[in-house]
């Protein structure tokens, strides 16, 4: 799942992982949308030849300012204009180290608003509200919205964005995918960590990916 590493200190236990049940929940939910929309894949082109807007499920790496490591984004779209997506670094699945700087974790659901043809393809404007999570320790499962967890290491919120995307065709349902990221947590206790953060807390996020 898209979990935060821990950092090492006296208190430090091995992180758990029952938030699995969540991220596999979202994965249930996105899977379920987008099986019809795989079904009609091969309806995706319209008379003119020009490719319909749409981008049906897409994985995406990439750099954020909110921590110095590697940034990883599934996406799965049930309908044309929404998105479902779960963002993170991956640290205690993938990496599973100690990271000395706070990280974030995102579940949110986008809208598109403008779509518009471009050089062969689409730029897509988006905009996104949803949950994030803050994590500067030990990860102790779940999402804490009205404290610091039992370590004081964790704390979520809710969230508010908008993303610029542009999809372009490679072939056949394959699409090369850049997208910008711009997002807004609350999170209210998160002064109140072992390591004190600002409650109001912006991200920038840039990645490049493969769907269709």
């Amino acid at each position: 799942m898209f979990r935060i590493a821990s950092i090492d200190r006296p208190f430090s236990r091995r992180p758990r992982r029952p938030a699995a049940g969540l991220l596999s929940a979202f994965a249930l939910v996105l899977g379920l949308g987008v099986a019809p929309a795989v079904e009609a894949e091969s309806a995706r082109v319209t008379a003119s030849g020009q490719r319909e807007d749409r981008n049906i499920v897409n994985f995406r790496v990439g750099a954020t300012s909110a921590a110095g490591r590697m940034q990883m984004c599934l996406e799965g779209s049930p309908h044309e204009l929404l998105g479902l997506e779960a963002c993170g670094t991956g640290a205690t699945w993938l990496q599973n180290d100690s990271a000395p700087e706070p990280q974030l974790m995102h579940l949110r659901a986008n809208v598109r608003v403008l779509s518009m043809a471009l050089f062969g393809g689409y730029l897509q404007a988006r905009v996104g509200a949803g949950v994030t999570e803050l994590q500067v320790g030990d990860d102790a499962g779940g999402l804490d919205f009205t404290g610091t967890g039992p370590f004081g290491t964790e704390t979520a919120g809710p969230e508010v964005g908008g993303s610029l995307r542009m999809l372009a065709p490679i072939w056949g349902g394959l699409e090369l995918i850049g997208q910008i990221d711009a997002t807004l947590s609350y999170l209210k206790y998160a002064p109140k960590l072992v390591s004190p953060q600002p409650a109001v807390f912006p991200s920038l996020t840039a990645t490049v990916g493969f769907g269709f």
